[in-house]
């Protein structure tokens, strides 16, 4: 079950080992409490960049790595989210390879996961009052030259008007 790749803007190696990516998600209202076992429990996110960050902080089930970097003059903040180290997965509602649940909307219609043995990147900034979220994915196979083009590709974010 591939559920990431809908959310690609950009993508390499799609559907295959190595598969990087990354996307605009728009309207991201509610996320998972539990990444591993939260189905129908979704919790509502505000509308800053702050808000977002502290719930995926708070997520059971992952692990979040929180810096707050400056690209290209927009203070951003980043959420780089794994596997919690010892979650057994095939304690999850999706198995040992299904997906962690990060967001979803209201109606758990559109949402972001992670698959097995791939790591997210969350990026958020606020522009004139406006929540900005790039996600980005690696598969735990990437290549070393792939995973260094994608951070390229995040450092060079600009958001225009």
């Amino acid at each position: 079950m591939r559920i990431i790749k809908r959310r690609h803007d950009r993508a390499k190696n799609e559907d295959q080992p190595g598969e990087i990516g990354i996307g605009l998600s728009e309207g991201v209202t509610h996320v998972y409490a539990d990444a591993c076992r939260s189905e129908g429990r979704l919790d509502p996110v505000g509308t800053s960049a702050d808000d977002l960050v502290k719930a995926l902080d708070a997520q059971a089930s992952t692990d979040a790595t929180v810096s707050a970097p400056s690209l290209n003059g927009l203070a951003w903040k980043r959420v780089d989210l794994a596997q919690a180290a010892g979650l057994d997965r095939d304690t999850c509602r999706h198995g040992a390879g299904g997906p962690l649940q990060i967001w979803a909307d209201a109606e758990e219609n559109a949402y972001y996961a992670l698959a097995p043995d791939t790591i997210g990147t969350v990026l958020t900034t606020e522009v004139d009052g406006d929540r900005v979220v790039v996600v980005s994915t690696i598969d735990g196979r990437a290549t070393s030259a792939d995973r260094a083009a994608l951070e390229d590709v995040i450092a060079s974010l600009r958001v225009v008007g």
